[in-house]
């Protein structure tokens, strides 16, 4: 049972993160909603992600007993 709490207490952790960037991401995706750009063109999108996460400071960590275990990762546009 203690995984499925600890898997609990990520699952809260990574939803009261986008929780408290929601309003500044949905800023982002309008923003880019409204200037469509052609694929492999996108200048603008690029320019306000890159200066979006320039302005954060995180760090991405992950570790399992004996090195065994899986990582997921989401990126996304």
């Amino acid at each position: 049972m203690g995984g499925i709490s600890l898997l609990n207490e990520y699952e809260d952790t990574a939803i009261k993160a986008i929780d408290e960037k929601s309003e500044e991401l949905r800023s982002i995706s309008l923003q880019i909603h409204e200037n469509p750009e052609l694929g492999g063109e996108e200048e603008f999108a690029h320019n306000l992600l890159v200066t979006y996460l320039k302005d954060q400071a995180f760090v991405a960590e992950f570790s399992s007993k004996g090195g065994k275990g899986r990582v997921v990762s989401f990126n996304s546009e």
